[in-house]
């Protein structure tokens, strides 16, 4: 049988006095950061979604031509963002305007095929509409990503030498380009930005975490105890607890597809 070794780094408990302590100095930056080399590639074309109107949580949806495409296949549904969706929602108004970009990625794996409709395992977090954008469907591998490793039962306490000016650079825990990890148990104590789960990120767990006694900062904007980054998915934060100070507790980015979840938080 297929056994996946699974990694962590583990200390021996998150209390302050008894537990594993890392005492970080110096100036900001990402201290702990755990990832692949990649996230998804594109493999073969790229087929166009014809339906009028994809409403939110769709799971089905037809394309130009099914040719190539097979159930199991890992693929991407794309939602652009275009100049007509950004005027019509008034986003071309603000003082530093929206522009076109590719949009919202969701990754989801084909489990039916019927003609040239496709059937997908995880609901559309946003509808894809011909009136403002065409959808796109193409497969994807993903196997420069890395998967089953985690953090957990340990203390981090940030003793950065550029706060408050520098509050926002950088993250105590990120994780980037991996799937089916997790984070469980960790204090945090001191930092700006806490635990970051950003780009290539899907299906990871961070749970009965701690960030307390933030550090102070000038910046315009908060630090962010807990972030979900631009394509991270599927990803659940569970009773977690903030306190103190000035910042964001929980945070998605613009191109955030999700879905994501925060449950029974205490701030």
């Amino acid at each position: 049988r297929d056994v996946t070794p699974i990694d962590s780094l583990r200390g021996s408990g998150n209390n302050t006095n008894t537990g594993t302590v890392l005492f970080v100095t110096g100036l900001a930056r990402n201290v702990i950061t755990v990832g692949g080399s990649g996230s998804t590639v594109q493999v073969g074309g790229t087929f166009t979604i014809t339906d009028s109107y994809v409403p939110l949580g769709a799971t089905r949806f037809h394309v130009n031509s099914t040719t190539g495409l097979s159930v199991g296949d890992l693929i991407i549904v794309q939602r652009p963002q275009t100049q007509p969706w950004i005027e019509a929602i008034g986003m071309d108004l603000l003082t530093s305007p929206w522009t076109p970009n590719s949009g919202l990625k969701f990754e989801r794996t084909i489990m039916a095929i019927s003609g040239n409709e496709i059937t997908i395992d995880i609901p559309l977090c946003n509808p894809i509409e011909q009136a403002f954008a065409t959808g796109a469907v193409y497969r994807v591998t993903d196997s420069a990503r890395i998967q089953h490793v985690g953090i957990e039962n340990l203390c981090g306490i940030g003793q950065i030498g550029d706060y408050p000016s520098n509050i926002l650079t950088g993250y105590f825990v990120v994780y980037q380009n991996l799937k089916n990890g997790w984070i469980r148990d960790v204090r945090m104590a001191g930092w700006g930005n806490a635990l970051g789960l950003n780009s290539g990120l899907k299906w990871c767990t961070v749970q009965d975490c701690q960030y307390v006694e933030p550090g102070t900062g000038t910046a315009s904007a908060a630090p962010a105890a807990y972030t979900v980054g631009n394509s991270g998915a599927m990803c659940l934060f569970q009773r977690c607890t903030s306190d103190g100070g000035y910042y964001h507790i929980m945070v998605s980015q613009a191109g955030t597809p999700g879905p994501n979840v925060f449950l029974d938080f205490t701030c």
